[in-house]
């Protein structure tokens, strides 16, 4: 079943500043949008095709784009949707995301990663992910009942990426994903996904995947394809100066289990390189999804990203994430 709470996302403005500079008008009228509103919050349940949680966004940044993440250099959750973005590492980081359900599901994950030579061209992540799907009521046939956990999924990736030509990087990452169904059927299976990364120019950004490319998963006697997939995305640096930036991305995965689209589009403006707001719509076999987030940039070195997702009006994630890098 799908839980729905109400909550007001936000309780009051405040004036923002960032040094000296106040933010433009256009950020509060943002703000002052999602105060307005309350929103209708929805925890799906964890049911979903084998493997579906490999197909799951990695961070709050990815989530708020939609997925449209194939083609963004340098950010070490690279890692989960084109390694081959590792290339542009140029501090050492780590990163974790949360994400809490509105039942007692959660999911989590930490990402290290690395640039590996001093020119800074390529570089190395290490990612861990768990899910787990909250209880469920079992109900026996001898008339007991007894609460399990309805699924729990642990992903182990590590990758590397590089540039192996002026303006082309190439991404390998390996990965082992375990599932088990009502702490009882279990099964694992290993993987691999690999990426390229095309640098046309200043402005714009090819990147094309092939991901979760292995062996199948086995419960009991059936045996289930991982969800594979080839991708396709570009982004675009509309402009980027000492003090704003603005990006738009896009991105088409062909799933060959399901042999169907997914399609995902997104934004990114960045006002004084401190505050990021971001925004993305998402399509699936007709299902659609508009997503939206914020980060802020602390010191140069502390990163705090915050997304969500809602269909109409009716939110259904949200994901907090932090990054540091030194």
């Amino acid at each position: 079943m799908r839980s729905k709470i109400k909550y007001y996302e936000l309780l009051g403005l405040f004036p923002v500043f960032l040094g000296n500079l106040k933010i433009p008008c256009i950020v509060a009228a943002v703000c002052l949008l999602f105060c307005a509103f309350p929103i209708q919050i929805y925890s799906a349940g964890a049911a979903r095709a084998a493997g579906g949680t490999l197909l799951l966004p990695s961070n709050a940044r990815c989530s708020s784009l939609a997925g449209a993440f194939s083609s963004i250099n340098g950010d070490v959750y690279a890692i989960y949707k084109n390694p081959a973005g590792l290339s542009g590492i140029t501090k050492e980081q780590i990163s974790t995301t949360y994400n809490k359900g509105f039942t007692d599901d959660y999911r989590a994950s930490v990402v290290y990663g690395k640039a590996l030579s001093s020119e800074r061209r390529s570089g190395f992540a290490i990612g861990a992910f768990y899910l787990n799907g909250g209880k469920m009521e079992v109900n026996y046939v001898n008339g007991t009942s007894e609460n399990l956990i309805a699924q729990s999924d642990f992903l182990f990736t590590a990758g590397w990426g590089g540039y192996t030509a002026r303006n082309v990087s190439a991404g390998y990452a390996v990965k082992y994903f375990s599932t088990q169904l009502v702490e009882e059927y279990k099964t694992w299976a290993v993987a691999a996904d690999a990426g390229l990364l095309l640098h046309t120019g200043k402005k714009l950004k090819i990147g094309i995947t092939a991901q979760n490319f292995g062996t199948k998963l086995t419960y009991r006697t059936t045996a289930e394809s991982l969800p594979s997939l080839v991708s396709g995305g570009f982004s675009v640096d509309v402009f980027s100066g000492d003090n704003h930036s603005f990006i738009l991305a896009g991105e088409a995965d062909y799933i060959l289990r399901e042999k169907d689209y997914i399609y995902s589009s997104g934004m990114e403006l960045g006002i004084y390189r401190k505050l990021f707001l971001r925004g993305g719509y998402w399509f699936y076999n007709e299902e659609s999804k508009v997503t939206f987030g914020c980060g802020l940039k602390l010191f140069n070195a502390i990163c705090l990203d915050v997304s969500g997702s809602t269909n109409g009006m009716e939110a259904d994630s949200y994901d907090v994430s932090f990054e540091l890098k030194y």
